[in-house]
């Protein structure tokens, strides 16, 4: 009994054992079949991450392959890491060194011509660092191709110090620019010959009025001469409005900042306009002035062209009352500034035509044009002015009361302007003036403009002409046209001046009225500059200035020095 009750517990423990393995190799089974799986959905997923991996490559590369940009990046030791096939083309290399380098693609460049001869294609500081290892390089700038391609090179960095450096073809805009320049160009070269030619016969017109004003008239012919000279004066203010627009909306408003006496510049901006407010019986004053600096720094002569246009504006639009200038300075948030007001009494904007005010070519209404003419340029010639001040220009106004229009300048002070000596007086001897003028008309006008003024003129038609005479005479002071033919002004000036003619002043006297002429005649060496049409009274002040009192001078032929004696002797 006792036996068999222990056999049955041997057979239960085997049978217990037997099941307990048999469960474990069942779980041995299913782990195994699970990490099966497991590892096939881990090779699937590497699989699909691998191929997507290369088509996500195949794609970038086909990517910047096509851009019309070229790529490409550069590692902080210069080693080009990357790079598509638009950046090849426009470095010029058919088959980039290996390993890519910025050093082996730049001497690759400079053999293949890429950069012209000596670099002469790449701007000045970028070859310096190319080819030189001088300075850094931009981070922006454009080249030519030996092909007439011009590139845009930028380099923006990244955070790790690698540089991307993108090529943008920019031909198309270069050569938009440069078709612009050129014709802003011949645009300019267009104003200048209009304003000589417009000059030119204005001069006569107007020159030839003021002379018949000298002599003996009657009432009536008075009157006549009067509505001539007026409307003389009118015509050329539209003209020199016209052409002033066109060259600053063609080339810009060129301003030169110089000290200045502010009170200076506003008294002779307000002598230009009292004349004609004293005519239409209007009050006409400053206020102000003992407020501002002894010395300001400005292109006083631009400022007060705007001023004049202003306090013209005024005059115009005021029938009773009157126009006040005021200046003053005043703290800003930007800092100190120079604010200058012309207040009239006249017939006002209405607010909803203030905006038209600075436009060009623009006012109120046409029964304005109509009653009073004008341009409409003035005051966005004022405007154009003021800006390139760096100031600002805005208006107040009322209609029926009067306007306001100011201009605030940022103050810049300067010590009060030395050395300005008072015009002297004309000299009791009369001088023996060479003018050298080619038209006809201009040389009646001139001539007897100066005997007018108790001179005595020679006049030639051109630059060898007066070369030739003076040489050969003594003239206290010569005067040149700017354009004639054979040997023009400058020309003439030069040569003068060559010839050891040091001592003789000369003076534009031409039709060519713009900035850029008054500045190469002085390069010429001239000493003094008058526009077509002068009065009597701009050729009086300028001989005063630069011949009081002369005794002629003439230079001996081979010795290069002066001798009165010998001067004595050629002018007798």
């Amino acid at each position: 009994m006792l036996l068999q009750s222990h056999s049955a517990l041997v057979i239960g423990a085997l049978l217990l054992a037997a099941s307990t393995i048999v469960w474990a190799r069942r779980r041995v089974t299913l782990a195994q079949k699970k990490l099966r799986i497991a590892e096939e959905q881990f090779a699937a997923v590497l699989n699909c991450n691998e191929s997507q991996y290369d088509g996500k490559s195949d794609l970038i590369e086909l990517t910047l392959n096509h851009m019309n940009q070229g790529v490409a990046v550069i590692r902080p030791d210069g080693r080009i890491w990357l790079y598509n096939k638009r950046a090849l083309e426009y470095a010029g290399i058919d088959d980039p060194p290996f390993p890519p380098t910025t050093k082996s693609v730049v001497e690759a460049q400079l053999r293949n011509g890429e950069f012209g001869p000596d670099g002469s294609l790449l701007p000045e500081d970028v070859r310096a660092f190319l080819m030189e290892g001088k300075g850094k390089p931009p981070k922006s700038y454009t080249r030519r191709r030996p092909n007439g391609t011009v590139l845009e090179i930028r380099s923006d960095p990244m955070p790790d110090g690698s540089l991307i450096q993108t090529y943008t073809d920019i031909t198309e805009i270069a050569r938009a620019r440069e078709e612009a320049e050129a014709a802003a160009r011949a645009k300019a070269s267009f104003l200048a010959a209009m304003s000589h030619e417009i000059r030119t016969l204005i001069n006569g017109v107007i020159g030839a009025a003021r002379l018949i004003e000298t002599t003996r008239l009657c009432a009536d012919q008075r009157r006549y001469l009067e509505t001539i000279m007026s409307c003389g004066d009118a015509l050329l203010v539209v003209i020199d409005d016209i052409l002033d627009y066109s060259r600053f909306t063609s080339i810009g408003v060129d301003v030169e900042r110089a000290p200045c006496d502010p009170v200076q510049m506003l008294q002779s901006a307000f002598l230009v306009a009292k004349p004609e407010a004293d005519r239409k019986g209007l009050s006409f004053e400053m206020e102000g002035l003992e407020s501002l600096p002894a010395g300001l720094v400005t292109d006083a002569r631009r400022l007060r062209q705007a001023l004049i246009n202003l306090l013209g504006n005024a005059v115009k639009f005021t029938e009773t009352g009157g126009v006040r200038l005021v200046a003053a300075v005043r703290d800003t948030e930007a800092g100190p500034a120079l604010r200058i007001s012309v207040h009239d009494t006249g017939i006002g904007v209405p607010e909803e035509a203030i905006g038209r005010l600075f436009r060009e070519f623009s006012q109120v209404d046409d029964t304005i044009r109509r009653r009073f003419g004008g341009t409409g340029l003035g005051l966005a010639i004022s405007r154009a002015i003021v800006e390139a001040l760096d100031g600002r220009l805005g208006v107040c106004s009322e209609p029926g009361v009067g306007s306001e229009f100011w201009i605030e300048l940022p103050l810049e002070e300067a010590p009060a302007p030395t050395g300005a000596a008072k015009p002297a007086k004309a000299s009791a001897q009369p001088l023996r003036i060479l003018v050298a003028e080619d038209v006809a008309t201009n040389q009646l006008v001139i001539e007897a403009s100066l005997k007018a003024l108790g001179h005595a003129p020679v006049i030639v038609g051109d630059g060898l002409k007066a070369l030739a005479r003076i040489q050969s005479e003594a003239f206290d002071l010569v005067m040149l046209d700017m354009q004639m033919p054979h040997m023009d002004g400058l020309e003439a000036a030069r040569t003068l001046r060559a010839l050891g003619f040091c001592d003789v002043p000369v003076v534009a006297l031409t039709a060519n009225g713009f900035d850029s002429d008054r500045e190469a005649c002085l390069a010429a060496g001239m000493d003094g500059f008058i526009a077509k049409p002068f009065s009597l009274q701009q050729i009086a002040s300028e001989i005063a200035r630069l011949a009081p009192g002369r005794a002629s001078v003439n230079r001996l032929e081979g010795t290069g020095v002066h001798d009165e004696d010998a001067r004595r002797k050629t002018a007798a």
